[in-house]
């Protein structure tokens, strides 16, 4: 399953953030969606909690924890998802939030986000 453009994301941290909109993708395949984890998106923010880091209509980057869509490793394990999760993003590519609720995937260490590996819940 693709994750096209304008569908709308539940996210899985404490950044304040509950629902986004995907308003383009940087990385992977632009003209039909995302769908690895690890693949940056730029989003908008459609609901959020109040009082906290980010705010309503806020423009963001993002990155994709999960989705729904089997994903085959290169020992050849197939691992299915069954949530779609997004962490927001700060301009150094750092996430806002302090704490993740879900775990993340083995791979999203080797693009570059150690840092979201580290302060999740485990590494799958």
């Amino acid at each position: 399953m693709v994750i096209p453009k304008a569908s709308f994301l539940s996210v899985s941290d404490n950044s304040g953030a509950r629902s986004l909109k995907i308003l383009s993708i940087y990385a992977g395949r632009r003209d039909k969606g995302a769908y690895l984890p690890g693949e940056l998106l730029f989003v908008l923010i459609k609901k959020a909690v109040p009082h906290k880091k980010v705010k309503r209509g806020d423009k963001q980057k993002a990155v994709l924890l999960q989705s729904r869509l089997s994903y085959k490793r290169s020992a050849g394990f197939v691992r299915c998802s069954s949530n779609l999760a997004v962490v927001l993003k700060k301009t150094e590519l750092l996430p806002v939030a302090n704490r993740i609720y879900v775990k993340t995937l083995l791979e999203m260490r080797g693009k570059g986000f150690f840092r979201i590996s580290l302060i999740s819940r485990g590494v799958v």
